[in-house]
Parts: C-alpha cells; sequence; structure tokens
C-alpha cells in the first residue's frame, strides 16, 4: 500500500482506507503476511451496493443539471412521473 500511495502521490491513509472498502466489499481479500488478493468475480454485495452508489451520483447530477436550469420541483416530478410511467408499461426509456 505504501508504494501504491508513492506511485500514485496520494497519502497512505486514502489508499489504506480504498483497500479496506474494497474489502469490505469483498472485491479483494487482503491476508496478513500473504498479500492482497482479487477475487475471481464481483460479488453480488458489491454489485448491489455499487449500482446504488451509481444510481445515487446520478440522481445527484440529474438534480444539479435541473436546478442549472432553472427547473422548479413540479417540473422535475412531472418529466420523473412522465418517465416512469413510460418504463412500467413498456419497458423502455425515451432517448434523444
Amino acid at each position: 500500500m505504501r508504494q501504491l500511495a508513492e506511485e500514485l502521490r496520494v497519502n497512505f491513509n486514502t489508499v489504506a482506507r480504498a483497500y479496506r472498502i474494497l474489502d469490505e466489499a469483498g472485491v479483494i481479500s487482503t491476508q496478513q503476511g500473504r498479500g492482497t488478493y482479487i477475487w475471481s468475480g464481483p460479488h453480488p454485495e458489491m454489485t448491489n451496493w455499487q449500482r446504488s452508489r451509481d444510481l445515487d451520483d446520478l440522481t445527484r447530477r440529474f438534480f444539479g443539471e435541473a436546478l442549472k436550469l432553472g427547473c422548479s420541483e413540479d417540473d422535475v416530478r412531472r418529466v420523473l412521473e412522465a418517465e416512469l410511467d413510460r418504463w412500467k408499461e413498456h419497458g423502455e426509456v425515451r432517448e434523444e
């Protein structure tokens, strides 16, 4: 971890935290005295966690862009509800 922190020119604690998060998510396995290993495939919890995190990020970006456009809460709600209805009915969203 120290070598990686030096190569990336970031604080050691940042790398250690990233390793801890990846270990907790089941992406890697850190074994004292043996090293760190990547698990062969994504752990189902990791994919759920990542999907949730990505959706949160996407939602924050969406609301940020809507705010920049000057949209009201009612504008956003109307568009979201229309797209959700279309998704429920047709299993698709409008791409433009």
